[in-house]
């Protein structure tokens, strides 16, 4: 066989097209999905902060949810204040306490939901646990 190598000067056009739909997809999954884990950022930042307040083996639970939306609220995240409001975080925020050891386990599990197109929708589970005395 012998090519000409004139005739070979790059991609078609069916190619470039192809490439596009790829790359758009792939965009507009990113552009999605991105607030989701941007979101999940401020939900970790505020159980770091929670785990480094004081005394919190000896506070209610009551007092660490509400502390834990405190900081979550300061940073000014909209969506997140209305997945974790005061009825709801029972649901998501689990507490445990080790009488012996002293020590308090936070475990936060929730998920979102993500329109993609049509009837698809993407659905992402995050989960944290912190530990602390």
């Amino acid at each position: 066989m012998n090519f000409n190598i004139q005739q070979q000067r790059g991609l078609s056009g069916t190619t470039w097209l192809f490439l596009l739909i790829i790359f758009g997809l792939f965009l507009t999954v990113f552009f999605k999905l991105f607030p989701l884990y941007m979101d999940n950022v401020a939900v970790a930042n505020a159980l770091e902060k929670l785990q480094e307040s004081q005394n919190l083996a000896q506070k209610m639970d009551n007092q660490i949810r509400q502390e834990f939306l405190n900081y979550l609220s300061e940073s000014n995240k909209q969506g997140l204040t209305a997945i974790f409001d005061n009825e709801s975080i029972k649901d998501y925020f689990l507490i445990n306490r080790n009488t012996e050891k002293g020590t308090v386990s936070l475990k936060l599990n929730y998920e979102r939901t993500k329109p993609f197109m049509f009837n698809i929708f993407f659905l992402v589970k995050f989960q944290h646990k912190i530990e602390t005395a």
